[in-house]
């Protein structure tokens, strides 16, 4: 198989998305608190770094998160703890679906990616916030 060939398919597998706890802050709280913007400005996404690798990927690149309902905006960065095959994100970040603010600014929604019609618990109606199957692709410029 030619290496171009090879090297998309392993751009294009399937991952999953997994809830990400962060020590500063809780859910959508403390954001707005300047210590806390300065050392957690938006809600990164965390790959293995093998996994990195695989993608063609360095910490610090922009990437599409994309499921089979929607898509977010992503900055990679690398945590060797986490399990290949993963990608973490913290919930509670980004602003309202038609928010156009920055990423940067506000981190993405990763409710964005499941439906609220199909992605919800059936004993107590929570949507579905971890074990998401995603595409992470790099961002085309």
């Amino acid at each position: 198989m030619p290496p171009m060939i090879n090297r998309r398919r392993r751009r294009r597998r399937i991952i999953r998305l997994i809830a990400r706890r962060l020590r500063e802050v809780s859910n959508s709280m403390y954001h707005e608190l300047p210590a806390i913007r300065r050392r957690v400005p938006y809600n990164a996404a965390y790959l293995h770094p093998q996994d990195l690798a695989a993608l063609d990927l360095a910490t610090g690149d922009r990437v599409r998160i994309i499921s089979d309902h929607g898509e977010i905006p992503g900055i990679v960065s690398s945590d060797d703890n986490l399990r290949r095959g993963t990608v973490s994100m913290a919930h509670g970040w980004g602003g309202l679906p038609d928010d156009q603010s920055a990423y940067e600014d506000v981190g993405a929604y990763t409710g964005l990616l499941i439906s609220t019609d199909r992605d919800l618990e059936p004993i107590n109606a929570m949507p579905r916030q971890s074990a998401i199957p995603v595409r992470v692709e790099a961002e085309r410029l």
